[in-house]
């Protein structure tokens, strides 16, 4: 959990589908899902001391979603789960909350596949102002982050303050796919990492205590 650093402008992703494009449906392509979690339960994301309260970051249930909140400005901060798949189609659905300009929220995939291991992965992320984001984490100490797409304003991507999104991404082996309300918005080759746990993401922006709420979350194993 770092504070958030300004890379070097990367090449631009490969082209948007118009909106006349039917939206993608992972279970019509890939079956019944591996994991579907409502978010009624924490058995996801709780440690062997519960969801996390500390000085960057906050987990808790309530009405049915889970409430992420990332407490210092600017800060990158995130939480993980378990082990995904090699390759995986993942989708969650959030709402943004009571946010502003470049507050984030999304997933980080391919970490660490242990606490205590160095932290790294891959982060994909929606802001409230309506554009993503695809970054690779190489290290924490120092903090080294890959810009493998830069902020992308995208049609498919509802902005502003209280909206739901539906945030999909599929890897498979390098291949990285990206998805907003099930529609592709950005294709992208890296192979740095091709394993690991996945987890939640969130930036706080400016002024800090930023939270958005996660109502499902479902993936499919590829493998």
């Amino acid at each position: 959990m770092e504070p958030s650093e300004t890379p070097e402008p990367s090449e631009t992703p490969t082209v948007t589908p118009t909106s006349t494009e039917p939206p993608f449906d992972p279970s019509a392509a890939y079956g019944a899902p591996t994991l579907f979690d409502s978010m009624d339960t924490d058995r996801n994301w709780a440690s062997s001391s519960g969801l996390p309260d500390d000085d960057n970051i906050r987990l808790a249930l309530g009405g049915g979603k889970l409430h992420v909140t990332g407490k210092q400005a600017n800060w990158d901060t995130w939480w993980f789960t378990a082990k995904a798949p090699s390759d995986f189609f993942i989708q969650m659905k959030v709402n943004s909350g009571d946010c502003s300009g470049k507050q984030a929220y999304g997933l980080i995939l391919r970490g660490p596949v242990s606490n205590g291991a160095d932290v790294h992965g891959y982060i994909f992320t929606f802001s409230c102002d309506g554009k993503y984001r695809l970054d690779r984490l190489d290290d924490t100490a120092p903090y080294t982050k890959v810009e493998l797409i830069g902020w992308t304003e995208s049609e498919f991507i509802n902005a502003g303050a209280n909206e739901t999104n539906l945030i999909g991404i599929g890897m498979t082996g390098a291949d990285i796919s990206l998805y907003a309300n099930g529609y592709f918005i950005a294709d992208k080759d890296d192979d740095e990492y091709l394993v690991g746990r996945f987890g939640l993401f969130v930036n706080a922006g400016d002024p800090g205590n930023y939270t958005f709420e996660v109502d499902e979350l479902t993936y499919w194993n590829l493998d």
